[in-house]
């Protein structure tokens, strides 16, 4: 186990998770990939599982959902800056 904790580095897995869920790039290749692989069966003509579909639409929606989420994040940091610039305690 200490082998493990030096190849972390220290670094603590529910931060490791946290990071990972506010990773655009990750994200945004998995669903990349889900799309890419959808695409290219559908364009040959092999019989797409229905498991994929549902899949893919799945990594889709939380892709969006996460982008949105972060976007709401940055704007909220944004209004308290403005507001505690404009009225200082």
């Amino acid at each position: 186990m200490s082998k493990l904790k030096k190849i972390l580095g220290g670094l603590k897995m529910n931060r490791f998770w946290e990071l990972f869920r506010e990773s655009v790039i990750i994200q945004a290749s998995v669903t990349l990939m889900f799309s890419a692989v959808l695409c290219y069966l559908w364009m040959t003509g092999t019989e797409v599982p229905g498991e994929l579909y549902a899949l893919t639409g799945i990594v889709m929606g939380h892709w969006f959902k996460s982008k949105g989420v972060n976007a709401e994040r940055q704007n909220l940091a944004t209004m308290e800056r403005i507001v505690k610039a404009k009225f200082p305690q």
